[in-house]
């Protein structure tokens, strides 16, 4: 039996796993407590969304980012007046959606969720009875599992519940689940699983996660998602857990991690990139004609070892001579965004030759304000840490600290609302100004690359290389 959307607010925006536990007394996951408690959590899954406040009469309760859940927590039945705020970068967006009142009830968990586009968000509370959760006739062999399908850009989906490391040679599906529908609770035995979603009918996979404990004396609900990139239309879809009062986003194993170089090799023109031969010549390149200063499209590449991930040989070449300018060894693990920047010169000491290095992305747009990723590539800086100072255009910058500092080949976000601006990178040792730069039109939802170069051929004055995704 299925239950329709009318039965809760609505959906969510990620597969969320909701954990409560069964088998202790008066205490649920929250633990401990009066068995007259009502107890409450709140889980913000909305994709494009900030951190967001919440506050309960009044006091502020908890502060969670998108996967994020706080604590379960006991309150006294009653009614309670909710407060949302969205936290931004240099300001807080007080009550961005309407009050909302929450009731909580005596042996009664509610999970309040806020999901959907954070500029129309959506709620749903789901209630869990500790009446039922501590049964004394549960049997504490087995764990109790729900499937929640809220990924609006899925139809019918098909979910299987195999043993961990199995596939879906003859298996059959578990749950049928159109769009916005809960399944009835479902007892599985206590150990290790893998849960598949596939699409109705067929067994096109969308969503495969593998060693999913099912323990004891456990309730678990699990919400489909998709979660958007900036970088692709391509959607992908995740699993989120929450347990014990955290959240924790679980791997997708049937996505593959996408890949993405970032050209700072200042005296070659362009660069082709290989996996582990350059045979076949340029049609067999990962990817082709980066040039310099430049970011590359993604590209997804298939894992093999979904355990422990594959290691590649990377080559990268000068696109014109087809000449291998160096090697290295990669290791690339399951359902990644990956950006790969390698700097230096193609010719000169051992020093200043080219250095290779990988981070994982964030490619989620925030709806309410911008980000920018900062790399500090200059092979000349290379034993100093660069400073970066962002402020609004006009402002004086004598008035303001560095905000961010990054050894050579590092990278890192930085969270910053619409606006103009000018920034300013100085060498952390000695203070001396490298590079003034324009930052101009910044919208909200905006995901920029700023990358510290030499200029083309690998001299001075330095750059900052803007690439907007």
């Amino acid at each position: 039996m299925l239950f329709g959307k009318n039965n809760h607010i609505k959906s969510l925006l990620v597969v969320g796993v909701l954990s409560f536990g069964l088998s202790a007394c008066g205490g649920g996951g929250g633990g401990g407590g009066d068995a007259e408690d009502g107890y409450f959590r709140f889980v913000n899954i909305s994709s494009n969304a900030p951190d967001v406040q919440l506050a309960i009469d009044e006091s502020v309760f908890t502060q969670e980012g998108f996967g994020e859940s706080s604590n379960l927590d006991n309150l006294e039945p009653d009614t309670y007046e909710l407060r949302f705020n969205l936290v931004l970068p240099n300001s807080v967006e007080e009550q961005f959606i309407s009050d909302n009142d929450l009731i909580v009830r005596e042996n009664e968990i509610s999970t309040y969720v806020l999901y959907g586009d954070i500029s129309n968000p959506e709620e749903m509370v789901i209630t869990t009875s500790v009446e039922d959760i501590f049964d004394p006739d549960f049997d504490i062999d087995v764990g109790r599992v729900q499937f929640f399908h809220s990924a609006e850009t899925l139809g019918d989906v098909d979910v299987y519940v195999v043993d961990a490391g199995d596939d879906l040679l003859n298996q059959s599906p578990d749950l049928f689940l159109l769009y916005e529908d809960v399944s009835e609770a479902i007892d599985f035995d206590i150990g290790d699983y893998k849960i598949i979603v596939t699409e109705a009918g067929t067994q096109n996979i969308l969503i495969e996660s593998d060693n999913i404990d099912i323990n004891f004396g456990e309730s678990y609900i699990y919400c489909i998602v998709s979660v958007p990139s900036e970088a692709s239309d391509i959607p992908r879809y995740r699993l989120v857990e929450l347990d014990e009062g955290s959240a924790r986003v679980l791997a997708n194993d049937a996505q593959p991690t996408y890949l993405r170089f970032n050209n700072a090799i200042a005296d070659i023109d362009s660069v082709d990139i290989y996996f582990d031969s350059i045979d076949g010549g340029v049609e067999a390149a990962l990817i082709a004609n980066t040039e310099f200063g430049d970011i590359s499209a993604q590209i997804a590449v298939e894992i093999e070892d979904i355990d422990r991930g594959d290691s590649h040989e990377l080559f990268i070449l000068d696109s014109a001579t087809q000449e291998v300018l160096d090697s290295f060894d990669i290791d690339i693990d399951p359902d990644r965004q990956i950006l790969i920047t390698a700097a230096g010169l193609s010719e000169g000491t051992s020093d200043e030759r080219i250095r290779l290095n990988s981070i994982s992305e964030d490619l989620r747009a925030i709806n309410t304000h911008a980000r920018i990723i900062y790399t500090h590539a200059i092979g000349q800086e290379r034993d100093d840490s660069l400073e970066f100072l962002l402020v609004e255009d006009g402002s004086d910058p004598d008035a303001f600290n560095p905000q961010v500092t990054l050894s050579y080949l590092a990278s890192r976000e930085f969270e910053i609302e619409p606006g103009d601006y000018n920034i300013f990178v100085f060498n952390q040792d000695t203070g001396a100004l490298l590079i003034e730069h324009e930052l101009n039109g910044l919208n909200r939802g905006d995901i920029v690359n700023l990358t510290a170069t030499e200029a083309e051929g690998g001299s001075t004055p330095y750059v900052l290389q803007e690439i907007e995704n």
